[in-house]
């Protein structure tokens, strides 16, 4: 993950290699919420579309020191939300999706390694 080998990178704990110790990272779930709800023209009837979207990525980070040993420390499951307006245009909106997705991922790698060097990092961000 982006943000956390720059977090890593930032705290001079970044080495080159796969040798130990080692941060594991697992992304567990991606969630989306709707934020609210307007009625789009459609025709001469009118469809629901969503104002805009959270979009949540949640994940969890161990440190292994050694191989097959228990994780010296763990984050615990944290979650890092982004919201992005609705678009009426499906291809336009799957493009800002995604940048919603990474901008969430590199904020969660972030506050995982924080919390893994020990540094106060907030609980999960609500959807």
């Amino acid at each position: 993950m982006v943000g956390a080998r720059a977090e890593l990178g930032k705290a001079g704990a970044l080495r080159s290699g796969t040798g130990y110790p080692q941060v594991v990272i697992e992304v567990l779930r991606v969630d989306e919420q709707a934020l609210g709800i307007s009625a789009l023209p459609a025709g001469s009837r009118t469809a629901p579309l969503a104002r805009g979207t959270t979009i949540g990525v949640l994940g969890r980070a161990r440190l292994l020191e050694a191989p097959g040993a228990a994780p010296a420390r763990d984050s615990g499951d944290l979650r890092r939300v982004e919201h992005f307006e609705a678009s009426t245009n499906r291809l336009h909106e799957a493009g800002i999706r995604q940048q919603a997705v990474r901008a969430a991922a590199r904020r969660l790698g972030r506050s995982l390694i924080r919390r893994i060097l020990g540094e106060p990092e907030p609980e999960n961000e609500p959807l």
